[in-house]
């Protein structure tokens, strides 16, 4: 743990007192000098600490950042979230996890940003990404074949709608592949990308982006938790409760590969719809009727045949 770690979890153990620098430091073995510029450095991520002069000081409210020493505080998964890189701002998480996923990070590590740079959806589609929103990817490394990574993608997203339910009720669902929607305005998407060989994953990269205090997309109406809920959202217990469904799901997929996919039936909206795909070389226009074991989209063809794509832009026409 770090000096501000410490100096954290020492202010939550008491956390209606004020505790003087010299008490913390000599808890901590460090001088009151480090304490201080800790202090400081704390309060800049957003923890809001009274300073009472020759008194000490007292945590009044924990910052709203997602940062590694609060996801970690309170996560019960396995595996998930077992290393946590923050930064402020960035590119894009999912750039960040593929470069740790090559240098050999493990299993589960995550990347969480403030704000993006250059996020970005499916099709290489802009993800504005302003602070506010929740923007975080996780490395996988599974024994799977290349084929379902279309399934892997609709598994999280799945995650992302049991956790919305689970702490905000809102009656979310699902639009094949990726997109999380609130009556029908896009709230989440999910963004997979995979390196490996023609029969072999060496890592999955999930990214996951969340209007959850800010509501903005690059292609469909768009809003936010806030916005429907009328308060704002807490980033950490969001990313907490995603990360706990997103494992429970991943743990019955690795041993079964369709054990989540009649509950992402239930919640998924593209199914008895007319919809349109958009692929590079031809457009499909049908009927979602089904999602196959790979995570395809079976569709029913206006000649009555049915065909089944496992990517592309999905338009629902009614």
């Amino acid at each position: 743990m770090s000096q501000r770690d410490l100096i954290v979890n020492a202010l939550l153990e008491e956390p209606k007192k004020t505790i003087s620098g010299e008490d913390l430091a000599k808890r901590l073995s460090i001088s009151r000098t480090s304490i201080w510029k800790n202090i400081k450095a704390l309060q800049k991520e957003g923890y809001e600490i009274k300073v009472l002069k020759a008194r000490g000081y007292r945590l009044k409210n924990l910052t709203k950042r997602p940062l590694e020493r609060e996801v970690k505080r309170g996560l019960y998964t396995k595996r998930f979230g077992n290393r946590v890189f923050y930064y402020e701002e960035i590119d894009s998480t999912n750039n960040a996890a593929k470069e740790l996923a090559r240098k050999g990070v493990e299993n589960g590590a995550l990347v969480i940003a403030g704000r993006q740079s250059k996020g970005r959806g499916r099709l290489e589609r802009r993800w504005k990404s302003p602070e506010g929103g929740l923007y975080a990817s996780i490395v996988l490394r599974p024994d799977i074949h290349p084929s379902r990574l279309t399934a892997v993608a609709l598994l999280f997203g799945l995650a992302i709608v049991k956790a919305i339910k689970s702490l905000h009720n809102l009656d979310v669902k699902l639009k094949w592949p990726n997109d999380i929607l609130y009556k029908d305005k896009k709230l989440a998407g999910v963004l997979t990308e995979m390196e490996g060989e023609a029969d072999k994953v060496n890592f999955i990269v999930v990214g996951m982006g969340i209007n959850a205090n800010t509501d903005v997309s690059v292609d469909i109406p768009a809003t936010s938790l806030k916005r429907e809920t009328g308060a704002e959202v807490n980033l950490v217990a969001l990313l907490q409760e995603t990360l706990w469904q997103a494992e429970g799901l991943y743990e019955g997929f690795i041993k079964d590969p369709t054990a989540f996919l009649d509950e992402y039936k239930e919640h998924c909206q593209t199914l008895g719809r007319d919809v349109k795909i958009v692929q590079p070389s031809r457009i499909l226009v049908g009927r979602g009727v089904d999602i196959d074991k790979d995570g395809a989209l079976v569709l029913r063809l206006p000649d009555g045949s049915y065909e089944k794509v496992l990517s592309g832009d999905c338009i629902h026409l009614r």
